[in-house]
């Protein structure tokens, strides 16, 4: 008896657009946050080029932040620990991606939190010995950063953060109690993260983020006219990076 293989096929998934259809880096998303109305082609597809603006990705970051507040059901604010739970982070440490160097988060601290993976590059890690040289203004200027986190500090500047949280330059690697304490409140300091950067691409820290310099990807978008309708190919996980479920990343502990 024969058995069948199943052969895969690829479903093309589309999405209603303006025309001209509009760029990933143009800048005319207007938001109203009184009426929560935005221009016509919010809902448009638009044509991803070969770098992220950040700029527009700030847009989109503030827009979420004025429009799911507190008062509403499931806002992005919320915490996913119960409210009895403590939620006061110890001794953390943060990257200032202005002046360069590794700092006590201030009271309060907004920051962005990196999730990527080691893998087998070179890192520059926060050991007792050099934990003078990170501290100082410009320090990381001069070190060779992984590219990951050299991109995530990118971002953070980009959409207008200050604060960049890297567990390889923010837990003293060396220092056993400073070291598990740390790592006893890793969820929450992914909780309490304004947002985190997922570098989900690569399997090492020299994988980097594609997008933030323009050789690092290169996509190609289908466009199909149907009448009077123009639809544009809708770029997806599965189909550029081969899916979340399939990378490197998702073997992470902490995520």
């Amino acid at each position: 008896m024969e058995i069948a293989q199943k052969q895969s096929r690829r479903i093309l998934e589309l999405q209603e657009c303006d025309f001209p259809i509009p760029r990933a880096d143009d800048e005319t998303e207007e938001v109203d946050f009184e009426t929560e109305k935005l221009q016509k082609n919010r809902f448009s597809g638009r044509i991803v080029g070969p770098k992220v603006n950040l700029r527009l990705v700030s847009k989109w970051i503030n827009r979420c932040g004025a429009l799911h507040q507190k008062t509403h059901r499931n806002s992005c604010s919320d915490s996913i620990f119960p409210a009895r739970f403590a939620k006061d982070l110890k001794a953390l440490l943060v990257i200032d991606v202005e002046q360069m160097c590794v700092v006590d988060a201030p009271t309060p601290c907004r920051y962005v939190a990196l999730s990527y993976c080691w893998g087998k590059a070179a890192m520059v890690k926060h050991l007792r010995e050099n934990s003078a040289e990170l501290r100082r203004r410009g320090g990381l200027s001069t070190l060779d950063i992984p590219v990951t986190i050299r991109d995530a500090i990118e971002v953070v500047r980009g959409v207008g953060e200050r604060y960049l949280w890297v567990d390889a330059l923010c837990i003293v690697q060396d220092n056993p109690v400073s070291q598990q304490a740390q790592l006893a409140q890793m969820g929450l300091v992914y909780s309490l993260a304004a947002f985190t950067i997922v570098a989900g691409s690569g399997d090492n820290a020299n994988s980097g983020l594609p997008g933030i310099e323009s050789w690092t990807r290169d996509i190609t978008q289908a466009v199909i006219q149907v009448e009077d309708k123009t639809l544009l190919e809708v770029i997806t996980g599965a189909d550029y990076y081969k899916g979340i479920n399939n990378s490197d990343w998702i073997t992470r502990a902490w995520t």
